[in-house]
């Protein structure tokens, strides 16, 4: 994460540079790039559905006293919000996405 971080500006820099030499592909790879995150999105809310129904019907065999019930029970409120979060960045992907569709160059 940390050294994500300090190449972030490099990285940034590197977009303006493509920017200004060719717009139109750049518009093209940014494109690609949203529609690659948009299927990443869906597969990642699928998994995580499908985690949160095998988690639940574990804890259906499980007593409610086990520390498994309340393991389970958190990683089913971690993967709720994690979904919770992903429909945000699916949302502006999809405005961004569309934005970029609508530009003329």
């Amino acid at each position: 994460m940390v050294p994500a971080y300090f190449k972030y500006q490099q990285k940034f820099d590197d977009k303006v540079s493509f920017y200004e030499t060719d717009q139109i592909a750049f518009a093209q790879s940014e494109i690609e790039t949203s529609e690659k995150a948009l299927k990443s999105f869906f597969w990642l809310k699928l998994i995580y559905g499908g985690l949160i129904v095998m988690l639940i019907l574990a804890i259906s065999f499980i007593s409610p006293e086990s520390i498994l019930f309340g393991i389970f029970t958190a990683l089913i409120l971690h993967l709720a919000f994690a979904i919770t979060i992903d429909n945000f960045g699916e949302r502006y992907t999809k405005t961004y996405l569309t934005e970029l569709q609508s530009v003329e160059f």
